[in-house]
């Protein structure tokens, strides 16, 4: 057995033989890949590819294989149901409910959305709490349209506020139901009780 500058022996366990192997000046393993394609790997069966083929998980067997792109839409009318997928918890939603991933369980489940996030309808009265050294008048104001992400108050009811969190007023951040915040910086609360 001989060997050239730069060379390293490898065992082969497939041939039960030596084969030599290139190394880089770093000593790292240079490695030709070029002839090797995806169904040489052994969890990948391409066996009779064919254009538009996809490669599907098949956990009974634990190897990829091809399904035809005709065939995928099989796959997908066997999901009649949201909780046909297996990571959907099989648990019937209450109203309001959204999807949420519980790590525990590594499902979607229906869950109550998390505090915080509050939906407006239209005529909801939004008001505030506050002391203040010039008025003591509360202010209200109506949510009077939505459109997609605007929500637009009735405008003869605003009231601004100083800096966030400074005087004149100071404002407790955890009684904060709606904060807009406009282009020259004065800030606008609304609080909820």
């Amino acid at each position: 057995m001989s060997g050239t500058s730069k060379q390293l022996w490898g065992w082969y366990p497939t041939d039960r033989i030596w084969i030599p192997l290139q190394v880089d000046d770093e000593g790292r393993v240079i490695v030709d890949m070029s002839g090797i394609s995806l169904g040489d790997i052994g969890d990948v069966d391409t066996t009779g590819a064919v254009e538009g083929d996809m490669l599907y998980y098949d956990a009974a067997s634990s190897t990829w294989i091809l399904v035809r792109r005709a065939n995928l839409a099989n796959i997908l009318a066997a999901l009649t149901i949201l909780t046909d997928l297996a990571d959907v918890a099989v648990i019937a939603p209450g109203d309001g409910e959204a999807l949420i991933w519980d790590a525990a369980t590594t499902l979607w489940t229906p869950m109550a959305l998390a505090p915080g996030i509050h939906t407006l309808a239209a005529n909801t009265c939004i008001w505030r709490e506050y002391t203040n050294r010039v008025s003591s008048t509360a202010r209200t104001a109506t949510v009077s349209s939505i459109a997609g992400d605007v929500i637009t108050l009735t405008a003869n009811e605003a009231y601004r506020f100083g800096d966030w969190g400074a005087a004149p007023e100071y404002m407790n951040a955890a009684n904060v139901l709606l904060k807009i915040q406009n282009t020259t910086r004065s800030e606008f609360a609304w609080m909820k009780a």
